[in-house]
């Protein structure tokens, strides 16, 4: 989707980035100064909530990181049962997607920070 112009981050997603960067792993304070300039487009054609992240001040410090950060999120529907997962993708130092997968086949928009339970996972590269 890069065709598509950049716009600024939603609300929704910024409050999903900075529960994810809140936790305390080697990464996160670079993540973090990264979120203040980042810019975002849809990240999937599917009509899901994903979003590519670019990082607009080349100035930020690169994380110590390529590929998932150790922090899943797992999104919870009404009556508290799973339906879908959060995952923050970093590529070569910068944040790079807020992805969404839902457990079924519908594309699902980005949920309200409230609807997800944090887990960390060991890092994937």
């Amino acid at each position: 989707m890069e065709n598509e112009p950049l716009g600024p981050l939603p609300d929704v997603a910024r409050a999903l980035l900075e529960a994810l960067l809140a936790h305390d792993l080697p990464a996160a304070p670079a993540l973090r100064a990264q979120a203040v300039s980042v810019r975002t487009r849809p990240g999937c054609t599917c009509g899901c909530g994903t979003l590519e992240l670019v990082v607009t001040d080349d100035g930020a410090p690169l994380a110590p990181l390529h590929g998932t950060f150790p922090v899943e999120g797992e999104v919870h529907d009404d009556d508290g049962t799973p339906v879908a997962g959060l995952l923050l993708f970093v590529e070569e130092g910068r944040l790079s997607s807020l992805e969404i997968f839902s457990y079924g086949d519908d594309g699902l928009p980005l949920p309200a920070p409230d609807r997800v339970t944090w887990v960390e996972r060991p890092p994937v590269a």
